[in-house]
C-alpha cells in the first residue's frame, strides 16, 4: 500500500486537550509559534496553544472576548504578532512573544 513508511503512519502520536470542537465546526490546528508549539482555534472562541512535544497546555488568548468560534489561526515569528479567524467575521492580532510562553521565574528569597 502507499505511503512508504513503516506501519505506524496514520496512528496519533500525542493528544492535545482543552479546545472545544466538534463536528459542526471546521476548526484548524497549526504548527507555531516557534517550532516546539501546537496552536489551534475552538468553538469556545479562544486561540489554544500547546508544547508540541509533551502535549502540555502552555496558553489560551481571548478568553475575554468569547465571540464565536475562532476557525483558524497563523504565527508570523517576523513580527511577533498571531492572527484569527473568527465566526463574527473578524480578524484579530494578538502580540505573542515565544519567549513569553515560559512560566515567570520563582520569586528571589530575601536572604
Amino acid at each position: 500500500g502507499g505511503g512508504g513508511g513503516g506501519g505506524d503512519w496514520g496512528r496519533a502520536l500525542r493528544l492535545y486537550k482543552g479546545a472545544q470542537n466538534t463536528a459542526s465546526n471546521f476548526v484548524r490546528a497549526r504548527f507555531g509559534p516557534g517550532r516546539d508549539m501546537i496552536m489551534s482555534g475552538s468553538e469556545d472562541g479562544c486561540v489554544y496553544l500547546w508544547n508540541r512535544d509533551s502535549g502540555d497546555f502552555v496558553k489560551r488568548l481571548g478568553e475575554d472576548l468569547r465571540v464565536g468560534v475562532v476557525y483558524s489561526c497563523v504565527y508570523s515569528a517576523r513580527q511577533a504578532l498571531l492572527a484569527s479567524c473568527h465566526h463574527d467575521g473578524l480578524l484579530r492580532t494578538w502580540t505573542y512573544r515565544e519567549d513569553a510562553a515560559a512560566p515567570p521565574p520563582p520569586p528571589r528569597s530575601a536572604s
